[in-house]
């Protein structure tokens, strides 16, 4: 609670107490703090409080949060909100303006004090997030990952990065669910089977934001992303071609090789012409690309040929994405 102790403050609220206790003239005030969006908070309404003054309601504050008092009876009226005091207009008797810091919010009519609040601040901290196994396969497409995920005003987003090797940036980003409550999780299941990094390793990370735009993000954990059991012959030859190029050591020319004569055999795959092009293009990228991002591209198209033929044959404006 942000309540200054020192003898000079709490002398100067206790002398107000004492004297309004005695002196205080009739007429009301309502005090309406409405917090933030982002706390998902009610709206709180604090009537006259002057038979309560000795003691003071505690009062619970985010910054941000909106004061808007109203008053009746003559004034002068004075809010001190911020740690300074701030004029109602007479004309209105009433004044909104925004809470940021402060340990007290008060209320004065002229020379007497008829509203007083010790406040206790609630500072929106970020997000909590840890990762808290190694994730684990429950089938051939889904992944299993227990997690502690907590939010002291409720979580806006949830999702899980995924990394290549060393690459700084994320490759794919997943959106998850979020827990009923808003606020923690334990355990998550999401579908990563039907993934163009399928059978390859990765790195997972998971990232929390709340709704004030905080966020926070888990240290990094290895795991053999599940591979997909292909049954339809083609989309299974496809499959073992791009098994050449995952893994330490990359076997670019024996891949390459293999996507050129299987290129010759239309009966193998019904003449498609949209498979035919893409195994000739992805194997000349393979021999004079030698870089890594192209090694990934050509890993991702033998990925997508091989659900296209598991799949079936599809249009080829369906196949590109018109």
């Amino acid at each position: 609670m942000l309540y200054v102790e020192g003898n000079g403050e709490r002398a100067y609220w206790q002398m107000w107490q004492m004297a309004s206790r005695v002196f205080v003239p009739e007429g009301k005030l309502s005090l309406i703090i409405t917090p933030p969006d982002y706390t998902n908070l009610p709206v709180l309404t604090l009537a006259d409080p002057t038979k309560d003054l000795p003691q003071g309601i505690k009062v619970h504050l985010s910054a941000g949060s909106t004061l808007a008092i109203v008053t009746n009876g003559e004034g002068p009226y004075r809010l001190y909100v911020n740690n300074d005091w701030l004029d109602l207009p007479e004309a209105t008797a009433a004044l909104t303006t925004a809470y940021q810091q402060g340990a007290h919010l008060a209320v004065r009519r002229g020379p007497w004090l008829v509203g007083y609040w010790p406040v206790v601040e609630m500072a929106d901290k970020p997000p909590k997030v840890t990762i808290k196994n190694t994730p684990e396969a429950l089938s051939p497409d889904q992944v299993k990952i227990l997690a502690d995920v907590s939010d002291d005003f409720g979580l806006k987003e949830l999702q899980l990065k995924v990394y290549v090797q060393d690459q700084k940036e994320a490759v794919e980003t997943v959106r998850l669910q979020l827990p009923s409550d808003g606020q923690s999780a334990t355990e998550i299941v999401t579908d990563l089977g039907d993934h163009p990094l399928a059978g390859q390793k990765v790195s997972l990370r998971l990232r929390a934001l709340d709704n004030m735009g905080q966020e926070s993000v888990t240290e990094a954990v290895d795991v053999l992303m599940p591979d997909r059991q292909f049954t339809q012959p083609l989309a299974s030859k496809i499959s073992e071609i791009r098994q050449l190029l995952l893994g330490p050591t990359p076997n670019r020319e024996t891949a390459a090789g293999e996507m050129l004569q299987l290129a010759t055999n239309p009966q193998l795959y019904g003449g498609d012409e949209v498979m035919l092009l893409a195994l000739r293009s992805g194997a000349v990228r393979l021999i004079l690309n030698p870089d890594h991002a192209s090694l990934q591209a050509v890993s991702r198209l033998l990925w997508q040929m091989a659900m296209h033929a598991e799949q079936g044959r599809r249009t080829r404006a369906a196949w590109r994405g018109e």
